[in-house]
């Protein structure tokens, strides 16, 4: 769901890194994608989200 409303206000796939290692592709310790999971299910690694900090400024909403 944040990953969507971030996408609606700033045009960008984004994801924080805790979000992003509740799918399993993310290593919560390293914070890096976790290839094997990749090649594995093979899912190309351009469809991943850009991630990046809980507290990251995405963009602006118009009212």
């Amino acid at each position: 769901m944040s990953s969507y409303l971030a996408y609606l206000v700033s045009n960008r796939y984004v994801n924080d890194a805790g979000n992003e290692a509740l799918t399993g592709l993310w290593h919560p310790g390293n914070l890096r994608r976790i290839d094997l999971v990749y090649d594995v299910l093979k899912i190309p690694r351009e469809v991943g989200p850009e991630v990046v900090d809980n507290v990251h400024e995405f963009g602006e909403a118009m009212a």
